[in-house]
């Protein structure tokens, strides 16, 4: 069943339009400029890598299911944006987290995109949405101390830029 829930991820993907909120936080903040490489990592179908390359960012995008192609490289900047909400395996959240650090040289942005109440069957420590798919949903402060303790890092070096999302300066 996990193998199951866990093929199912890629349909939690939404089809973009515009930014994302942490994604317009970077612009904004000048955090994120032309100057400067950015993976979106769990880029689902893509847009938010892809509007940010049509407008000349060195912007990148990796996703198991619709962009495959693994970026062994370093970045400036590397988002982790509601990606760590739908992986069931504890495990696997933490390798995925640790993963797109080990490509930051300078920020991660992580958000996870989690209803309250959360709603569903319990199923590890999330839920069985009414969909089929797996949700962990994070508080606030769950978040927050759940990246910091996989990174090895204070839970003070993440500034809340949003609810349920967070920066982090290497």
């Amino acid at each position: 069943m996990l193998k199951t829930i866990s093929d199912r991820s890629h349909l939690t993907a939404p089809h973009r339009s515009r930014l994302s909120k942490s994604m317009l936080y970077l612009i904004r903040s000048r955090k994120l400029d032309r100057s400067k490489s950015i993976l979106d990592y769990g880029c689902g179908h893509g847009f938010e890598f892809q509007y940010l390359r049509s407008l000349g960012y060195d912007a990148h995008g990796y996703d198991p299911h619709f962009f495959p192609e693994y970026h062994d490289r370093q970045f400036d900047i590397v988002t982790l944006l509601h990606v760590l909400n739908v992986i069931p395996n504890f495990s696997d959240r933490i390798r995925v987290i640790q993963d797109a650090y080990s490509r930051c040289q300078s920020i991660l942005v992580v958000a996870s995109r989690s209803p309250q109440p959360c709603a569903g069957t319990d199923y590890l420590d999330g839920k069985i949405t009414r969909y089929g798919w797996f949700n962990k949903c994070y508080s606030d402060i769950e978040l927050k101390l759940f990246c910091a303790a996989s990174l090895g890092v204070n839970s003070s070096q993440f500034k809340q830029i949003g609810q349920k999302a967070f920066v982090f300066h290497r």
